[in-house]
């Protein structure tokens, strides 16, 4: 997951959020725990809207907000089909990881805009989203 921020952080224009249902002081310390504190440049957290969609409409209009990054440039990434649905509720793309308790040919029936098997290897990752910023 670090080789994976690293590449994404050294990417010019590129910002770095976190969309979590953990709550601010929970997810503080489990960023902590993986040595993840610091990475991000904002986030949206459980208590701040009332469903995931709405956490991740906020954090969208937040990166629109502070950064100028239209939704259509946002990606979620993550492991459940509510990530993908929270993603596209939000105008946002979505990288579906089969890391969680889905299986990547589960995510890929969702129509994800990608799927990957995990996060070890960021190249196609970074392939993917050098790509849809190409086109933007």
């Amino acid at each position: 997951m670090i080789r994976v921020l690293d590449r994404i952080a050294a990417e010019p224009g590129w910002v770095l959020g976190l969309l979590t249902g953990n709550m601010t002081e929970m997810a503080r310390i489990k960023l902590a725990h993986f040595g993840l504190d610091g990475r991000f440049t904002f986030g949206a957290y459980g208590e701040q809207a009332e469903s995931r969609d709405a956490l991740a409409r906020r954090a969208v209009a937040e990166a629109g907000r502070r950064y100028g990054v239209p939704p259509r440039c946002c990606v979620v990434v993550g492991d459940t089909e509510h990530d993908i649905a929270c993603a596209r509720a939000a105008g946002a793309r979505v990288v579906a990881v089969a890391t969680g308790g889905r299986t990547r040919a589960e995510l890929e029936a969702l129509a994800p805009d990608l799927a990957l098997d995990d996060l070890g290897d960021p190249a196609p990752l970074m392939a993917w989203a050098r790509s849809v910023a190409a086109r933007e």
